[in-house]
């Protein structure tokens, strides 16, 4: 099964780390759950100056990382351990940090909103976890030329439905956006590509069906497709509820946020 594009996911990672800027906190251990890692050199820039443990989230498809002899050659060197997304998604608890960023790593899970459930398992028990999904509205350039592409897009949540869960889950202070962000093609087997990402139903339906409908729509002009972004930020379940002025949220940039679209470069 193809990947979500890189592009993409680092794009998401960069927006979860400008979310930080309203959040006053002072993490001991910083991670970052991806599967396409940012550059160290990000973080730092942006002022993030406490450690930095960086897990690669690894599916069928991935390739282990060769981090052990790395480390020998250069010991100082940030060596990016991997994780299966299975145990990500499981009931044990990983080693814990204060400030956590995992940018789709729930769009692997058959049913992102119960996969909710495991997120307590990802920070500390003083921390602070941004992460993102995929979310209701997306492809409408294609379900709008095609309605028969709604029968696969029913794993996406909404907003109101996400909201819900995490207060269900008793999270604290959870706040959540969407962004829409649109991805641009110049190349039909890479738009095809990406639409097998963001629809894990394909695989078990008739793949050349589906493949020549969304031909169709490339050699009739379709060279966008715009997906949205939902951005949350949770508080641990056990943590105590602070006053305002320890942890504070800007209305104002939400408001941007939520006005907010951006648009990648065309892609080969």
């Amino acid at each position: 099964m193809p990947q979500l594009p890189t592009d993409l996911v680092q794009h998401v990672a960069r927006e979860l780390l400008e979310r930080v800027t309203s959040i006053k906190i002072k993490p001991a251990l910083m991670r970052e759950i991806s599967a396409y890692p940012l550059p160290i050199h990000e973080f730092k820039s942006l002022g993030f100056n406490a450690p930095l443990s960086q897990w690669r989230v690894m599916t069928a498809q991935s390739e282990p990382e060769q981090g052990g002899w790395l480390r020998k050659l250069n010991p100082f060197r940030n060596v990016i351990e991997s994780r299966r997304l299975d145990e990500l998604l499981s009931d044990s608890h990983q080693p814990a940090a204060s400030l956590v960023f995992a940018p789709l790593v729930l769009d692997g899970a058959n049913d992102m909103l119960e996969a909710f459930a495991q997120l307590p398992n990802w920070f500390s028990e003083d921390g602070v976890l941004l992460f993102a999904t995929l979310s209701a509205g997306s492809l409408p350039e294609i379900v709008n030329a095609q309605p028969e592409w709604l029968e696969l897009l029913t794993h996406w949540p909404n907003i109101m439905d996400a909201g819900a869960r995490l207060q269900d889950l008793r999270f604290g202070l959870p706040v959540l956006d969407v962004e829409t962000v649109q991805l641009s093609y110049r190349d039909f087997d890479a738009l095809w590509s990406d639409v097998q990402a963001f629809i894990p139903a394909l695989n078990s339906t008739n793949q050349e069906v589906w493949r020549n409908r969304l031909q169709l729509l490339f050699a009739n002009g379709l060279r966008q497709i715009s997906v949205q972004v939902l951005y949350g930020q949770v508080w641990q379940v056990q943590a105590k509820k602070h006053v305002s002025d320890t942890h504070t949220v800007s209305l104002e940039s939400l408001t941007a946020q939520l006005h907010h679209r951006k648009t990648f470069g065309e892609k080969e």
